[in-house]
């Protein structure tokens, strides 16, 4: 735009005017009046040029301004967006880590209860919870591409030795329950530790399987029978 304005500026620029005739004596006056009009007439010319010239400099000067601070305003916008997305980046991992920190806290505390409790409520609820929890290390670790395979393992391994961790933790609440039985006189009082036993795991048979469940019922049973042959006996 700015270069065919300036091409057709220079073009206009190289007008010229004369006059055909020759000065003598008799039209001496009139020629130098004619020559200070065209004198006049090109001064005005040029200064039409020299304003053209002034106008093509000054539209090119805003071109050019707005042209660089859009370029510049562009750059700063891609150079904050790139800054934002690394800091952002940043936080993203610094918060991941934090969590993944805090769940294995978690996970740490219930594998010790679970090892431990004798409690239905707070081995189920537990064993839930150290799911969950290692679930979301497992996620977390993968958003984050941890190599620790420890991390991803957790949860796997929680949820194939599920029935594994329950059955021991059967067999540690029932010797706990068979401990404090024996120490009692009474077949009532026998069969009611058996009985509290028996029904403090029925809520929670959905969550165990078919061998599990058999092993309480069987235990029980053969307990009860076990408390009647020592009271017949005695």
């Amino acid at each position: 735009m700015f270069i065919g304005i300036s091409k057709t500026i220079a073009k206009v620029g190289g007008f010229r005017i004369g006059i055909g005739t020759r000065i003598s004596k008799k039209n001496a006056p009139y020629a130098l009046i004619g020559i200070f009009i065209y004198y006049m007439f090109m001064l005005c010319w040029y200064m039409m040029i020299g304003c053209g010239w002034l106008i093509y400099a000054m539209c090119y000067g805003i071109y050019f301004l707005i042209k660089t601070l859009l370029f510049r305003n562009k750059s700063i916008n891609n150079a904050a967006k790139m800054s934002q997305s690394t800091i952002s980046e940043n936080i993203d991992v610094s918060t991941a880590k934090q969590e993944m920190q805090n769940d294995i806290r978690i996970v740490e505390d219930c594998i010790e209860i679970l090892r431990t409790t004798v409690n239905p409520d707070t081995f189920f609820s537990r064993l839930n919870l150290l799911i969950e929890k290692s679930k979301h290390l497992s996620d977390v670790g993968e958003q984050i591409k941890m190599k620790d395979e420890s991390v991803f393992n957790l949860h796997k391994n929680a949820v194939e030795n599920y029935q594994e961790m329950c059955r021991m933790f059967l067999e540690r609440y029932f010797e706990d329950v068979h401990i404090k039985a024996s120490e009692l006189k009474t077949t009532n009082g026998r069969n009611g530790r058996y009985q509290k036993f028996y029904d403090s795991l029925q809520e929670y048979y959905e969550h165990l399987d078919e061998e599990n469940i058999n092993y309480i019922e069987a235990t029980c049973k053969a307990h009860y029978i076990e408390t009647e042959k020592v009271d017949k006996e005695g």
